[in-house]
Order: structure tokens, then C-alpha cells, then sequence
């Protein structure tokens, strides 16, 4: 389950403020929200779109970037982000601020996803 609320919109976060705003989030009733990964954030991207380029079902995004839990194996202090204006990643300063998009499980009879 995504976030999709007006904070997704407004607020943007660097790495020390978004770990701790997932954690605290309380949204729907749930409480277990954290920073999705760089995988499930390029879940979000529709290719066939630009400005933005998400999929259908997000009804709150800027066509901008946000940050993803997954850091860099290369450089220091620099993590995933996901550009929704043309579906593009890079990586950046833990210390920038980019929007945040939470993500939580969600469990069935038939697993979890």
C-alpha cells in the first residue's frame, strides 16, 4: 500500500528526516510505514507517460524526485531516487531534499506484497 496523501506533494525530506517521517507515519489506521526500496519505487513508473510518469493508481505525485531506502554502493552517503518526470533514477547527497512516498505490506491469504 503507497502513501498518497497531501504530504507526498509538499514535504520534501533529506535521508535522516524521511527515515524517521515513514517510521512515524501514521496514515489509514496503519503504522508501519516505511521508505520504499529503489525496486519497488520504479514499480510506480509508467514509461509511457512523462510529467509525470506514474502509473494510473497515484493520484498525488510532482513530477519530481523521490528519494528510495536503497543506497549507493558506489559513492558514500548517497542514495536512490526516482525522477517521475521522465521515469529516470540517479543517486544524490544524503543531505538534499527530494520528496517522499511511504509504502507499507500488505498481507492476504495469498502472501504478502
Amino acid at each position: 500500500m503507497w502513501q498518497d496523501n497531501t504530504d507526498v506533494i509538499n514535504l520534501k525530506l533529506n535521508r535522516l528526516e524521511f527515515k524517521f517521517y515513514c517510521k512515524d507515519l501514521n496514515l489509514a489506521n496503519r503504522e508501519d510505514w516505511r521508505v520504499p526500496t529503489y525496486k519497488e519505487m520504479i514499480s510506480l513508473i509508467d514509461y509511457t507517460q512523462s510529467d509525470p510518469a506514474s502509473i494510473d493508481r497515484i493520484e498525488k505525485i510532482v513530477a519530481s524526485q523521490y528519494w528510495t531506502s536503497t543506497k549507493s554502493v558506489l559513492k558514500k552517503n548517497q542514495n536512490w531516487f526516482v525522477d517521475f518526470k521522465y521515469g529516470t533514477t540517479d543517486i544524490d547527497s544524503d543531505l538534499q531534499r527530494h520528496h517522499i512516498r511511504c509504502v507499507r505490506k500488505i498481507s492476504t491469504k495469498e502472501g504478502d506484497y
